[in-house]
């Protein structure tokens, strides 16, 4: 039975033998088929690691990451994950809702059927009105315009007293108009009057050819706020100031309450709690959902920590996005790489097709190729580790030896050889290094300068060989 060294020897001779065999052209052709198919999947698997996804987690109520038990080990999401947060878009959603307008009904029909005609029928009354004594006006004038009864004596003698009643009727007609125009009075408190403070409301006009009103929150109330209201009372008193200037300040008062009178008893609105359920229901629907993200990097959760209702809900996303592989982006890395290896064939092919035409050149060829790929594959764990952050302080073609590999096919085979695979491999680290620009000039700038000095290198040892012979 042979010697370990000589069945190291006897491998070692076949090996060579091999390798150095000639055989047909056809053979090689083939051979080299077969290397650049194992290269692609070399490639295509190291690239397409990060869209492989992360391993599932075990997140049923006897699993090791259930909720309120502690976390085995740390849980980092390795890519960034962009999801549908259902409790921040259903918050919006009630947000919008609640905001909606509500909707009411104004017919402005009680405007001048009952409001105008009740002042023209009072006002008539009060300019023909004829005290049969002076001391009588007060209780004589109240059984005249009986919707006037709730004034003081001193407001309805100092108003009998005012001299042109004529335009006395158009102001308390112009006020009354102003603040039914103004306001959406309605008979009773409405619904959840505090949210309609905030949002306002849409007013359906009938009557006239404006349609819709859309008023503050301020300006839709009920009929008791006319009096009880220091808000409404003060911008009832404003509108009046500024509109009814002309006239006399004792007389004003007397004209807003009997103007307000006519509205209270007749309030103008109504309030439509079907039109306002769909009016909110619709901009409910109209919300966007809202995103949330999850960064590359960031930790779930830590080893020995409690899996609370928050981080039980981020590992169920991330088992529902993190853990799917991604075959559109795997199948594009692979289209890629393709395409690259046929450019540099055509390029190879028309500069020196009988370069490659033996088996031992393609196997050291390749065998660089891979050493590199699996160097690239080693570095990327070291380099995109979330906890080393080396991202952040330097850059990844410094981790990948593509100069060695460009000097030595230059050194064994010459520069054009060596500057085409020079230039896969950069591009191969561009991608690798989740493609910074900066990763491929460096890589691609080693490839020129190793090409170069090993063609240099080359010479010069082919000059020593000749000085010696």
């Amino acid at each position: 039975m042979p010697s370990p060294g000589e069945q190291v020897e006897s491998a070692m001779a076949w090996i060579t033998d091999t390798l150095t065999r000639v055989r047909p052209i056809l053979f090689v052709r083939r051979f080299q088929v077969a290397l650049v198919v194992i290269t692609l999947l070399m490639v295509t698997w190291m690239l397409a690691i990060p869209f492989f996804g992360q391993d599932k987690m075990d997140l049923s109520p006897d699993g090791l990451y259930s909720e309120g038990k502690t976390a085995p080990e740390k849980i980092i999401s390795v890519k960034e994950i962009v999801y549908e947060d259902e409790d921040k878009t259903k918050a919006k959603k009630l947000t919008a809702y609640q905001s909606a307008p509500f909707v009411f009904d104004r017919d402005y029909a009680i405007l001048q059927d009952q409001i105008n005609n009740a002042i023209q029928e009072d006002m008539e009354n009060f300019r023909s009105f004829k005290p049969s004594a002076e001391e009588k006006v007060y209780a004589e004038l109240l059984s005249a315009v009986p919707r006037w009864r709730n004034r003081s004596k001193e407001e309805i003698e100092l108003l009998y007293k005012t001299p042109g009643k004529g335009k006395l009727k158009d102001l308390i007609q112009q006020y009354s108009n102003l603040v039914f125009s103004s306001f959406c009075i309605l008979r009773d408190l409405p619904p959840d009057y505090a949210a309609l403070k905030n949002s306002g409301g849409r007013v359906r006009n009938q009557g006239i050819k404006e349609q819709i009103s859309n008023l503050e929150g301020v300006y839709i109330i009920p009929r008791s706020f006319l009096y009880r209201d220091p808000n409404t009372v003060n911008i009832l008193n404003r509108m009046a100031e500024e509109k009814l200037s002309r006239m006399d300040a004792a007389v004003l008062p007397i004209v807003q309450k009997i103007s307000l009178s006519y509205i209270y008893s007749n309030p103008s609105c109504s309030y439509n709690a079907e039109e306002t359920l769909s009016a909110k229901q619709f901009a409910a629907d109209r919300a966007e959902p809202v995103n949330s993200r999850i960064l590359a990097g960031e930790v779930i959760v830590k080893s020995g920590e409690i899996i609370t209702p928050e981080i039980f809900k981020k590992l169920q996303i991330v088992n529902t996005y993190a853990t799917r592989a991604n075959i559109a982006s795997i199948v594009s890395i692979l289209l890629i790489q393709t395409v690259f290896v046929v450019i540099i064939y055509i390029f190879l092919k028309k500069y020196n097709p009988k370069r490659l035409n033996d088996v031992s050149s393609n196997v050291i060829v390749f065998s660089l190729i891979w050493f590199l790929v699996l160097s690239c594959t080693v570095a990327s764990k070291i380099y995109f580790n979330f906890e080393t952050k080396y991202d952040s302080i330097f850059y990844f073609a410094l981790f990948v030896p593509v100069g060695v590999v460009c000097l030595i096919v230059s050194f064994i085979y010459d520069e054009q050889l060596s500057i085409a695979i020079g230039f896969y491999l950069s591009f191969f680290v561009f991608m690798a290094s989740h493609y910074n620009p900066t990763s491929f000039m460096l890589g691609f700038v080693s490839c020129i300068v190793s090409a170069s000095y090993g063609r240099n290198l080359k010479n010069e040892s082919t000059l020593s060989k000749r000085v010696c012979i």
